[in-house]
This record gives C-alpha cells, sequence and structure tokens, in this order.
C-alpha cells in the first residue's frame, strides 16, 4: 500500500490468466492450507462440474517445459443441474465442498457433498 498525496493506494497487482479453454468458469476458492490449489466450476463437457487447478511447476516431460498441470475434472453428475457452486475447503485443507441442485423428490432441493482432495503431505 502506498501513500500518494494523502491518499492511500494499492500498487497494481500482476495477474495470469489461468483457464483458456471454453467453458464459463465460476466460484473459485483458493484453498487456505495448499494456496496453489485452485477449485472452481466450469462447464468444459456441457453441464457445470468442479474442477481442480494444481499451480505448481510441471515436472519433466519435454514439451514447452513450463506453465502449470491442467486441471483436474472432481466431480461428475449425471443429472440435469451439475455442480451449483463450489462452497470452500474445509478447515484442514483437504476436502473441498459442492453445492448441487437435485429433484429426485417433488421440490428441488441444494444438497452439500465432500469431496477429498488432498493426502497427507500435500499432494494431490
Amino acid at each position: 500500500i502506498s501513500n500518494t498525496d494523502g491518499d492511500r493506494r494499492i500498487p497494481p497487482i500482476p495477474s495470469v490468466k489461468l483457464t483458456t479453454t471454453v467453458g464459463n468458469v465460476l466460484t473459485p476458492h483458493i484453498n487456505p492450507v495448499y494456496p496453489y490449489l485452485i477449485a472452481y466450476t466450469a462447464t468444459y463437457t456441457g453441464t457445470r462440474e468442479a474442477y481442480l487447478l494444481d499451480l505448481r511447476p510441471r515436472h519433466g516431460g519435454g514439451g514447452s517445459g513450463g506453465g502449470h498441470q491442467p486441471a483436474m475434472r472432481l466431480t461428475y453428475f449425471d443429472g440435469a443441474y451439475g455442480v451449483e457452486r463450489v462452497v470452500g475447503w474445509d478447515d484442514h485443507g483437504t476436502s473441498l465442498i459442492v453445492a448441487t441442485m437435485h429433484d429426485d423428490v417433488a421440490m428441488e432441493d441444494v444438497r452439500l457433498y465432500k469431496v477429498g482432495i488432498v493426502q497427507n503431505g500435500g499432494g494431490r
């Protein structure tokens, strides 16, 4: 934060585009314990599903030699609704909470699912 002419200003923060594929990306959440993991929803397959992006550098394998790993699809809901949103991470940063809509009964309802993500030691 800088102080210029009596006003406090936040200097520009550089940004990087993380997703480049077609699909409406929404509700991103950074893992509070493992900040290199970002969960979000997207419509890459037509139905909104949850995805995990690991921002750690890719190792070996040739190719461009840099960048991060491609996003991993976490959910496979076959209903008309898919995943409504990523709610957030649990306190330990090892599981993701997602919300879905269902119409199995006469009225639509929201259901929460806990998806285990991080193994001991921070690997996915």
